[in-house]
């Protein structure tokens, strides 16, 4: 490591300091020694090694000793929890941060004491998934939920790598556990809003579809079922669901082609269904998948029934029709006006009588060609029979 390439460095530059140190004393000093000269090898050897042994072990020390102080200052302002575990899981160290997470303190966190700090409903399947990495020798990560005491529940991402001997065996784990909690918030928060848009798209009174870019259906809402028949479930990625919906072939190409030429930005564009029973139903539909786009769609729209809405329509001109046939040729005079007396239809016989052309009838008040003298009298016993 790079604390242990330091240290040996550092151990070289101390033995060549010294034995520096020791050459030059022993030829300063013990030549005017005479007494002691004969034995200055043996002394200085032995001087030497004692000297040497125990400054560089003073040194080392002085140097593990800040190495651990530096270590324990950073793991203690680290932003994660930092645990350190024997090779049977067992706490031997965790920092400040694990014990804020937590809610343990230093010593209860320590030997099997840290499993208390699991949320009850976890404990089991991370116990489960610890051993299981540790038999395949894996490294530990998983997303689960510590509980304090005080009842206080934070998610946390766990992970843990084993630490090897010479021999290649395990003899301990080091782990941190990272506080994830606003991010499991923000998920949960997403889920939800995409489960009640879902909720809402699919209880729409409107028939709300979305194509791929194979034109496979992708969403087919309770409506469209309503309408055609046809379960989601039955339409929802089958290929051949178009043209169950639109079985001539010259009419499905016809509409292509002009959905081709108007894109994926209409509104109120009818196309004739087939449905489930065999009825053809008349749908209105709108798109504008084009000016928002939706990852994942190539198209999306909404629908309308239009079919009870086009029968009507075509029974009320059928009717008018007819009314207006028996009109024509009717021999009374028969007018049509608004609440406030317009005069919106008349028949030929109505503007003989009257004396005077459609274009003259039309728009005015039809008491405005009663005589003047029976005006009134008419006007009173119209009011009389339209508040009775």
């Amino acid at each position: 490591s790079t604390n242990s390439r330091a240290i040996g460095g550092k151990i070289v530059s101390y033995y060549l300091l010294f034995g520096g140190l020791w050459v030059l004393g022993s030829n300063w000093l013990l030549p005017s020694q005479k007494v002691f000269w004969s034995y200055a090898p043996v002394l200085n050897q032995g001087i030497y090694v004692l000297l040497t042994a125990g400054m560089l072990f003073w040194f080392i020390q002085s140097d593990l000793r800040a190495i651990h102080q530096r270590y324990l200052a950073l793991t203690n302002v680290a932003p994660v929890g930092i645990f350190y575990t024997d090779s049977e899981g067992n706490g031997l160290y965790v920092n400040d941060r694990y014990c804020e997470i937590t809610g343990l303190s230093f010593d209860a966190a320590l030997g099997s004491g840290w499993r208390a700090g699991l949320h009850p409903a976890d404990r089991d399947w991370i116990a489960s998934e610890w051993n299981r990495s540790v038999q395949e020798k894996q490294p530990f990560r998983q997303e689960y939920r510590v509980q304090r005491s005080d009842g206080v529940i934070t998610w946390v991402l766990g992970q843990a790598v084993a630490e090897q001997n010479a021999a290649g065996q395990i003899t301990g784990y080091i782990g941190t556990i990272t506080d994830i909690n606003d991010r499991k918030q923000a998920e949960a928060a997403l889920r939800q809003s995409e489960a009640n848009l879902r909720l809402m798209l699919q209880h729409m009174p409107v028939m709300v579809d979305a194509f791929d870019d194979n034109l496979n259906l992708v969403i087919w809402n309770q409506e469209c079922e309503r309408v055609t028949g046809y379960s989601a479930e039955e339409m929802i990625g089958n290929p051949d669901a178009i043209h169950w919906l639109y079985p001539d072939p010259a009419y499905l190409n016809q509409m292509l082609v002009q959905w081709q030429q108007r894109t994926d930005d209409y509104r109120g564009w009818e196309w004739d269904i087939t449905c489930k029973d065999g009825s053809v139903k008349t749908i209105s539909w709108s798109n504008i998948s084009s000016l928002f786009p939706i990852p994942g769609l190539r198209t999306w729209g909404i629908g309308i029934d239009m079919t009870d809405r086009k029968r009507a329509e075509a029974e009320l001109r059928a009717s008018e029709e007819k009314f207006r046939s028996l009109g024509e040729c009717s021999p009374i005079g028969i007018y049509l006006a608004t609440s406030d007396g317009s005069i919106t239809y008349t028949n030929p016989r109505c503007q003989k009588i009257y004396a005077a052309t459609v274009e003259e009838l039309l728009g005015n008040d039809w008491s405005e060609f009663i005589h003047s003298q029976d005006r009134e009298r008419v006007l009173q016993a119209w009011l009389d029979t339209a508040t009775r």
